[in-house]
């Protein structure tokens, strides 16, 4: 007897009191989950390496992060200069100029501009007034940069298209020198800034500074974790989807049975529910990436044969494959119309709940 009820309550199913429990618990697991990832895994700020930097620096930088544009392969940066309160510093005595590498940072569309060389740079992109300190009607020490970034050196990863595995390298070199020509220390005390689905980090193996005024800094360039593992996630879906759309319409096709016209409306709503999958993706390009090419277009192929099959069968095969071959075998309505009977009886005792699942209708 206890056997018997056992197997009833299994047969049965869930209780209201057990399906309440169950989806309370998802209701609240599956935020949970989705929050402490988003909060584990968010974009971190630019730090500066303080361990490299010089101790006995006379000009300071706060650098704040404030661009990442992977399309123009640039990136913005602001720069607030500050002097030393040490009475050795030169910078409180005597006018500092601060000069750039050229070639690494994106210049203004002058026509005056000249023309790109390894000389020396001789134009400072700012200068440092220190009588100037403290003065309401000076303008901010503040200047901001626009650095180049260049593709990262690993062959699989040189260009836009690999998103979201593409990544990128800027380098910033800068010196600085008084009226008489002399080296001013450097230092960066704070960096901030964050990118949306970037992770911007300093490069400790490849940052140089000297106390002969110079500043030499290599800053990679990559999509945040969480960027890729949501876009792995997404596209491991579409194919999912795609293949459950394969198979219904395989086992329609082969088993041979009704198909109901509404799931004509299924392929192709997937077709647009995907371009706004891809859509929601941070920061992906407009088109041809690594993500198209072996997800979202053969999927999109897939989809629209799978409609296209569907049509087949709903046009030429509206009682399914079977019902006709037997008539072009020539065979009496009579029997005809028994065997699309049989053959709806047979589905629908033996896959029941596989063909309510797919749409196909017993009548």
């Amino acid at each position: 007897m206890s056997s018997a009820t056992a197997i009833e309550n299994r047969q049965r199913g869930p209780t209201r009191k057990e399906f309440a429990f169950i989806s309370l618990i998802v209701f609240i697991l599956l935020p949970l989950l989705g929050t402490v990832f988003g909060w584990v895994f968010r974009v971190h700020n630019l730090h500066a390496v303080d361990d490299l930097m010089p101790r006995t620096a006379f000009l300071m930088f706060d650098v704040h992060l404030v661009n990442i544009d992977a399309v123009a392969e640039t990136m913005a940066f602001v720069w607030s200069v500050q002097c030393s309160n040490s009475p050795a510093s030169q910078c409180a005595s005597s006018n500092v100029s601060i000069f750039f590498d050229t070639n690494l940072i994106v210049q203004s569309d002058d026509s005056d501009a000249k023309a790109s060389s390894n000389s020396i740079p001789d134009t400072p992109i700012f200068v440092w007034d220190p009588t100037l300190v403290g003065n309401t009607f000076a303008n901010s020490p503040t200047f901001k940069t626009t650095v180049s970034m260049f593709a990262s050196q690993k062959p699989n990863q040189l260009a836009l298209q690999y998103y979201p595995f593409d990544q990128y390298r800027a380098q910033i070199f800068l010196f600085a020198n008084d009226d008489s020509n002399n080296a001013i220390p450097l230092k960066i005390v704070t960096s901030s800034g964050v990118e949306a689905g970037f992770s911007a980090t300093i490069d400790r193996s490849s940052t140089q500074t000297s106390s002969e005024g110079f500043l030499d800094m290599i800053i990679s360039v990559r999509r945040a974790k969480i960027v890729k593992a949501y876009c792995i996630s997404i596209i491991a879906l579409i194919w999912f989807i795609t293949l459950s759309l394969c198979f219904a319409v395989m086992f329609i096709m082969l088993r041979g049975v009704y198909m109901d016209m509404q799931l004509l409306l299924v392929p192709v709503a997937t077709i647009f529910s995907f371009t706004q999958l891809r859509g929601v993706l941070p920061g992906i390009p407009s088109n041809g990436t690594i993500i198209d090419y072996v997800a979202l277009l053969p999927c999109f192929m897939y989809v629209t044969l799978t409609a296209f099959l569907m049509l087949v069968q709903a046009v030429f095969f509206p009682d399914g494959w079977r019902v006709r071959w037997n008539k072009y075998r020539g065979l009496s309505d009579n029997n005809t119309t028994s065997c699309m009977n049989i053959n709806k009886v047979e589905t629908g005792s033996v896959d029941t709940q596989s063909q309510s699942l797919l749409g196909v209708d017993h009548y």
